[in-house]
């Protein structure tokens, strides 16, 4: 065998041990991540989905609501449902994709800006309390739903199939809701 021969298998060897030792750890990284990314997904989904079904019992309450003869409104319920905490994994949080996460973690925020709107109609305008929790309630369930359905989405997930369509229900809602504010606006 010749001197440059050696050298050159030496150099390929060297390179290609290199590369191995280089490719590996990030494959194995990158893999760990979107494994932690997947099931930062699931469980934030699986609150967020208990959620959107929590806010569609909230309405189908109040559309049943019970009306006392001595009281003038009926009984609606005027709290919206809690969130569940969010997971405390810091790994977890930094794997999901930044927008969803960034999502995720504002959703709390709009929560309670919907029961502040909520309480501002029980404190000015009582007779629209169950139209306002009807409003708050079918927003931020189907905003829930949607943001579950983007994190299952985006870190391959497999979808929910709830037993009960409770998201129909909050769609027709949000389609009257939106046909109500249209003839308002346009005043009809």
């Amino acid at each position: 065998m010749e001197l440059g021969t050696i050298f050159q298998s030496i150099i390929g060897a060297g390179i290609g041990s290199a590369l191995i030792q280089g490719v590996l750890p990030f494959v194995r990284d990158n893999r760990e991540r979107a494994a932690r990314a997947s099931h930062m997904a699931i469980r934030l989904a699986v609150g967020l989905e208990a959620y959107a079904a929590a806010c569609h019992d909230l309405i189908a309450y109040n559309t049943n609501a019970e009306v006392h003869p001595e009281e003038r409104l009926p009984n609606w319920k005027a709290q919206l449902p809690e969130l569940a905490e969010f997971p405390a994994d810091t790994e977890g949080w930094r794997a999901l994709d930044r927008q969803l996460a960034g999502r995720c973690l504002s959703f709390r925020n709009k929560v309670a800006e919907s029961q502040g709107l909520i309480n501002e109609t029980i404190y000015y305008n009582d007779d629209n309390i169950g139209d306002a929790v009807e409003v708050e309630a079918t927003a931020r369930g189907l905003e829930a739903w949607r943001l579950a359905s983007a994190l299952r989405r985006k870190h391959k997930v497999e979808a929910a199939e709830p037993v009960w369509d409770y998201i129909e229900h909050l769609e027709r809602s949000e389609k009257r809701i939106e046909e109500a504010a249209e003839k308002r606006r346009s005043g009809s």
